[in-house]
């Protein structure tokens, strides 16, 4: 461009918020005037790709510069959903810019807002030790390479736990789709964990010694089948996918080399890194996990009430990468920079309390969930029928009737019409047995969802304090 030249493109917006877009964006904010900047995030501008588009209008200035111009520029942040019409987007366009100063856009992450929300942020952060510097950066899950050969379930963990009884190689496991907020949903997975070197260290081998190297495969492969019969029985029909593994130790069974193994043993933070809302949970339990969960060690309730508040979702959401479907990417890197609020030992106790009343009452639920499913399974599922839950069923306190109820049984196990169920709904005293059932597990489903939301306002209420925030403020948060 020449001096004065103005320029329109449209990009891809993830360049905002990732470190490899850190060079882009302090080259624009520097060596350009930013005029427009549309974020249409995750609204399907394209249909049939999953793009995360932004339209930039700038101009080239007439000097070269070293810092940023103090004029604003016009942004806009796409929150509609899809309609046919477009007609809310359109409305966006035509009445939802706002303007923000130039100068204001950060080094590790561009947030379009204005004046009132960038004052607010930075009251929030400024003058905090952040998550990394009091506990240290989150630590990512486990990279088997094979998940297949190494996840086991609960009908292979009868079996094999004969060779392990006292857990040293079998640990429980948990994959992203298990963790919720305030709880995580195991489906009784278990890791099959041979560190690196295992292998060595259980024939007495040492790294330092010279006869290290002549432990032979055959003779590695030989022990463990002695060892672990039924582990090894297990892991040999993955024998040549797992020789090419490159997440792998000394051996094709051992996993990769990891320096925070213990810690998964040891009370912790887990969160999902693809959020709708926020997920934390704290495991006390001694889970492993997979690497689509990432987890912070050395931590406890009053920081899980931290991060599961409203004010918490606030700063993530605009610090981590717009997904498709409404969620959020948290990577360790956007996680590390949260701020933790001074607060002292009473004030840390209310929130730990709340927070801990919270992941009880979500695990009561989750058990009630999950006995109401149970039995809908063992009374309605017919012989032979391998049929799962439906999400009506799985759901079933959204379920407005028994009638609904009759009808989504039928659904869920693709039964005919003329097929009788095993439960008589016809029957007005069954029937009426089974909707005292429903209603009053639906009761007790919904007492524990409105005590868990009571602390949760009582949590952000708490949050809300240590940050000194005003009124005003508390509803930019909400907003």
């Amino acid at each position: 461009l020449k001096k004065g030249g103005r320029l329109g493109y449209i990009s891809s917006s993830t360049f905002f918020r990732t470190n490899s877009g850190e060079a882009l964006r302090e080259f624009l904010k520097v060596r350009s005037n930013l005029l427009t900047l549309i974020d249409f995030n995750d609204y399907p501008v394209f249909e049939g790709v999953t793009t995360y588009p932004a339209i930039l209008i700038l101009e080239k200035p007439e000097r070269l510069r070293k810092n940023a111009p103090k004029s604003e520029f016009k942004f806009l942040n796409i929150t509609a959903k899809k309609e046919i019409e477009h007609q809310a987007v359109k409305q966006q366009l035509q009445n939802g810019f706002g303007v923000m100063k130039q100068a204001a856009l950060k080094a590790d992450a561009w947030q379009l807002e204005d004046e009132s929300f960038f004052n607010l942020r930075q009251k929030i952060t400024q003058g905090y030790k952040t998550l990394k510097e009091l506990y240290g950066s989150p630590l990512y899950g486990l990279k088997t390479g094979l998940s297949k050969a190494f996840v086991i379930d609960a009908k292979q963990y009868r079996l094999l736990k004969q060779d392990d009884p006292t857990g040293e190689i079998l640990k429980p496991f948990l994959e992203g789709k298990d963790l919720k907020r305030w709880r995580a949903e195991s489906r009784s997975l278990y890791l099959i964990l041979f560190p690196k070197g295992w292998t060595h260290e259980q024939l007495g081998y040492k790294v330092e010694d010279d006869n290290f190297a002549e432990l032979t495969e055959n003779d590695a492969w030989s022990y463990l089948q002695s060892k672990c019969p039924n582990i090894a029985e297990h892991l040999k029909p993955y024998e040549i996918k797992g020789r090419k593994r490159t997440d792998k130790g000394y051996f094709w069974w051992e996993m990769r080399s990891c320096a925070y193994y213990k810690k998964f043993e040891k009370p912790k933070i887990i969160y999902n890194r693809f959020m709708p809302h926020t997920l934390f949970w704290l495991d006390d339990m001694c889970n492993y996990h997979n690497d689509a969960l990432y987890f912070i060690p050395a931590v406890g309730y009053y920081e899980l009430g931290l991060l599961n508040s409203k004010l918490y979702w606030y700063l993530l959401t605009a610090n981590a990468l717009t997904m498709r479907g409404g969620f959020y990417q948290v990577l360790g890197h956007v996680l590390e920079k949260m701020p933790i609020p001074t607060s002292n030992e009473e004030q840390q106790k209310s929130i730990a309390d709340l927070a801990e009343q919270c992941q009880t009452l979500a695990k009561k639920r989750y058990e009630l969930e999950h006995k109401v499913q149970r039995r809908f399974l063992e009374n309605f599922r017919p012989a032979n029928n391998n049929e799962s839950l439906n999400t009506k069923l799985t759901q079933w306190w959204n379920l407005s009737s028994v009638t609904e109820l009759a009808i989504e049984v039928r659904k869920a196990f693709k039964l005919k019409a003329s097929t009788k169920l095993n439960v008589d709904f016809s029957n007005p005293a069954i029937q009426d047995t089974w909707e005292s059932y429903l209603q009053e597990n639906i009761s007790e489903w919904q007492t524990h969802t409105q005590k868990i939301q009571n602390l949760e306002k009582q949590i952000d209420d708490l949050v809300y304090a240590l940050f000194d925030l005003s009124d005003e403020e508390k509803k930019r948060v909400k907003s």
